[in-house]
């Protein structure tokens, strides 16, 4: 986490530290919602640079980083030393960097779920879950101000169930349903 931030922070893309901080390049497709006279939406595909860490790629790196987000927090939140609270809080920070830079929508909706989840296990202490929420906030807004966009996308999924749905899914969202669609009927087919 501390590598993508410092990439981020410094914008030296191109240092990759050995393999541990890499770069995601891909085309993404988007589509804008408001259409032309003709009735047409305008869809256009532009290049994405994502963090990988040191797996190459975002969302893994990102799925991998929440998983020790819970121990940062728990420390963070229990441990009697003043000093591991402080380290506990350090990583929590670099770690929720490194998910909001690799700019990956499955992430923000664990991490979404993982807030909720920390503030029922802090039915005491609730105050340190909205900072936590907070933190996320400015940091989204800081560190990746694109990041909001990406996540509208989210909004696409209502398109697969619906036809009047306002915003359609993108290809990304399309092709997974495929796949998962697929392996169901493949159980369904050999149980």
């Amino acid at each position: 986490g501390s590598l993508s931030l410092y990439q981020a922070v410094t914008g030296s893309y191109g240092q990759q530290f050995g393999g541990l901080a890499q770069r995601n390049l891909s085309l993404e497709e988007e589509t804008d919602q408001t259409p032309d006279k003709f009735g047409h939406k305008k869809t256009t595909v532009h290049l994405a640079d994502r963090s990988g860490g040191p797996l190459g790629s975002p969302n893994r790196y990102a799925q991998n980083e929440l998983m020790v987000l819970p121990l940062a927090m728990f420390l963070l939140w229990n441990d009697k030393s003043r000093v591991m609270r402080v380290v506990a809080a350090g990583s929590a920070v670099l770690i929720l960097s490194a998910v909001l830079l690799s700019y990956s929508r499955g992430a923000f909706v664990t991490l979404a779920v993982l807030l909720l989840l920390f503030a029922m296990v802090q039915r005491r202490r609730r105050l340190p879950v909205l900072a936590a929420g907070a933190l996320v906030i400015v940091l989204v807004l800081t560190l990746s101000p694109g990041y909001s966009e990406r996540m509208k996308t989210l909004l696409g999924v209502e398109g697969l169930f619906s036809q009047e749905a306002s915003v359609r899914p993108d290809s990304v969202t399309r092709g997974r349903t495929t796949e998962m669609l697929a392996a169901l009927h493949v159980f369904l087919d050999y149980p």
